[in-house]
């Protein structure tokens, strides 16, 4: 390596921050010398890695490619100091990622009863959404997660262990524009006039209201397009449009005049909640017990039936 790590630990940080002030303040450095060291990078692997301009940098490709392995190096090292601290300290930590909307509409009351038998155990949580599913998965397959709380399918190219914990029907609601639904019950093929909200990224392909309506034989598509489940019910209130959203997290969400559950006569499709654990070691005793907090919390909300592990 012609390079020293302290180069690429800042190369890791202006990759991060795209920017060389916010770096320079992080690693308590000069603008200077963090831009002195950019350019010797560049100079020793002979390519550019970043454009400049007056909003920041960004990566070149080949710089988005070094960039990727060397985030991965640097986080794996930042995380063993953390953990030899955590270890001379007597500290004892569990890493989990989830969706933004489960977190708030599902996980909250697992992690409150998690803490209280665990009380002495840090609980770090991330969010990621259907686009960062895929980096969610590569940081347990590298050590950097212990656990992830996601929805069903999941891409698995390091073979993670995959539980399903529970399935449910997501279920449809609306802002008060669209009183006249209030009454009665619809089919889809009803509703292909009106606005719909969905959750898709380019990354997921095909997204759940694609599936849907295809099998019904219809088109449509949505007017906003989100990249996670929290953003709907906002857009809902509003009147903006219409949604599907999970129905065990109803009852989660905030008592509200603002909406209103519209009855669907198709039979809908269930959704299935995953947990995804890396087993090289073995699961740990504290890791298995959140799991099982996860399993209880869906039969006490009567989701879903639950499915074989």
């Amino acid at each position: 390596m012609s390079a020293s790590f302290d180069a690429y630990k800042i190369f890791y940080f202006v990759g991060r921050y795209k920017n060389i002030t916010r770096t320079a303040n992080a690693l308590f450095l000069s603008q200077s010398t963090v831009s002195r060291c950019i350019q010797n990078l560049e100079t020793d692997l002979g390519c550019r890695l970043f454009t400049r301009s007056q909003s920041g940098v960004a990566l070149t490709p080949r710089g988005e490619m070094l960039y990727n392995h060397v985030a991965r190096a640097c986080e794996h090292i930042f995380l063993g100091e953390e953990k030899l601290r955590q270890m001379q300290q007597g500290i004892r930590t569990i890493r989990i990622s989830i969706s933004e909307f489960f977190l708030w509409q599902f996980m909250l009351p697992v992690l409150t009863d998690f803490h209280e038998e665990y009380p002495d155990v840090c609980v770090e949580v991330s969010t990621h959404t259907l686009g960062t599913r895929k980096e969610a998965m590569d940081r347990l397959a590298g050590g950097l997660t212990d656990l992830v709380c996601t929805m069903a399918p999941v891409t698995n190219p390091h073979g993670a262990s995959i539980q399903e914990i529970a399935s449910f029907e997501d279920v449809l609601i609306a802002g008060n524009r669209f009183s006249e639904l209030r009454e009665g019950s619809r089919y889809l093929a009803d509703l292909t006039g009106y606005p719909f909200a969905a959750v898709c990224t380019q990354e997921n392909g095909p997204n759940f209201y694609d599936k849907l309506f295809a099998m019904q034989g219809m088109n449509v598509l949505p007017a906003f397009k989100v990249d996670t489940a929290s953003l709907l019910l906002p857009l809902v209130k509003r009147g903006l449009c219409l949604a599907f959203v999970p129905a065990p997290f109803l009852e989660q969400i905030d008592d509200s005049s603002d909406y209103f559950r519209v009855n669907i006569r198709d039979e809908m499709p269930t959704q299935t909640i995953c947990i995804a654990a890396e087993e090289r070691e073995g699961l740990s005793q504290m890791q298995k017990d959140l799991i099982e907090h996860i399993r209880r919390h869906a039969v006490t909300l009567q989701a879903c039936d639950l499915l074989p592990s």
